[in-house]
């Protein structure tokens, strides 16, 4: 049987109904079973109120899995130290090669177990970022002490925007361990549907139903356009608190036929439906700091996909988009948006040559050309 020969420490968001959202820590988990190498993946609940799983993973698939950690709820610290401590106990028990810690306190972690000689390599994958994470001043400076020693110290620093990239170097991360690996698919995972049979009038919109994204705006779009094209669907996938305010407005508006929730999907499930859709959507509130400073996920999936990208300019993202052809920045307005819509749904020759460019896009971002290149160094 292989060798256990990385490890992946993250905290995690989990839905309602237990399942985990897909991230970054899920397509280095997937790269890592389609090279075949073992590994153990951790996974911490974000917001707590559940014990860790650990999953183990061997000759490409999950062969094993548990949970971790006594009391499932704790206080904010106390949780801390237990998440710490089963990361730790796993990284002396393993004795791995490389171990990948994503986020601040877990890229610590893996500083601390090389330093005792438990793991070789190490890797800060950071995959958030925000000047105010917390509104604690002491938990807020606390937090910036740890990202700073925990990439200063690792072998390598993955992060998923040039802006968290641009943070790190100004902490003095040098170059040569600095890198940018976007939240991106595998290209090679996603399948593409020709032209001819996608819903060519299926706009989609991915996320927490949250303040975090504009969902109002793109109900609002959808109603401008429904005059002109009475097929037009925008599909809403994902649940969140403010999903039955959004069932409301719909009902209110009698746009029924034209606004289809969808729910939560699994990722493969998701990845068809965008498949089968025309144009993706990708409208940033701007509420939180963390997007500024994060990669759009979502955008990245809709252009494996093949769709062209409608996306606020919250997120870097967006100019990765525009600078390629691949779809529109636009403000977040109904107008915009119904504009942007209608220019890809009337000329199909701009649609098809974005959507090209967002195949393109997607295939030279793709999450494992990006880390198979810096693998190479610590494998």
């Amino acid at each position: 049987m292989d060798k256990i020969s990385a490890l992946i420490s993250s905290h995690v968001v989990f839905t309602p109904d237990g399942k985990d959202v897909h991230g970054p820590t899920h397509n280095l988990s997937s790269y890592f079973d389609k090279k075949k190498i073992g590994h153990l993946l951790i996974r911490h609940s974000l917001h707590g109120g559940r014990r860790s799983e650990v999953e183990e993973h061997r000759q490409g698939r999950v062969c094993a899995s548990y949970q971790a950690g006594l009391f499932p709820k704790l206080p904010f610290f106390l949780r801390l130290f237990q998440e710490s401590a089963i990361t730790l106990w796993y990284l002396k028990r393993t004795q791995a090669d490389l171990f990948v810690g994503v986020d601040p306190l877990n890229g610590v972690l893996g500083v601390i177990g090389r330093k005792l000689g438990w793991v070789k390599r190490t890797i800060f994958f950071a995959v958030d970022y925000s000047p105010q994470r917390f509104n604690n001043p002491l938990l807020n400076y606390a937090y910036h002490a740890i990202g700073r020693f925990g990439a200063l110290n690792s072998d390598q620093v993955w992060n998923i925007s040039r802006r968290i990239m641009a943070v790190r170097e100004k902490q003095g991360v040098p170059d040569d361990k600095n890198f940018f690996i976007p939240n991106s698919p595998d290209f090679r995972e996603v399948k593409r549907w020709p032209f001819e049979k996608i819903n060519k009038h299926d706009v989609v919109i991915v996320g927490n139903i949250i303040k975090t994204l504009d969902y109002e705006t793109a109900v609002a779009g959808v109603e401008t356009l429904a005059k002109k094209w009475s097929d037009i669907r925008l599909l809403i996938i994902g649940m969140g608190k403010y999903l039955e305010s959004l069932q409301e407005l719909v009902k209110k508006r009698n746009l029924a036929q034209h606004v289809l929730f969808l729910g939560h999907k699994e990722h493969k499930e998701l990845i068809e439906i965008l498949s089968r859709s025309a144009v993706g959507i990708a409208l940033y509130s701007g509420e939180y700091s963390w997007n500024y400073y994060g990669d759009s996920m979502k955008a990245r999936e809709y252009l494996a996909a093949g769709l062209p990208v409608i996306i606020s300019d919250v997120p870097s993202t967006a100019y990765d988009i525009e600078d390629a052809k691949a779809g529109f920045i636009i403000k977040s307005n109904p107008e915009e948006l119904a504009d942007a819509i209608d220019r890809l749904f009337s000329d199909q020759k701009l649609y098809l040559q974005m959507r090209n460019n967002a195949i393109k896009l997607a295939r030279d971002f793709s999450f494992s050309k990006i880390a198979s290149k810096l693998l190479e160094k610590l494998l």
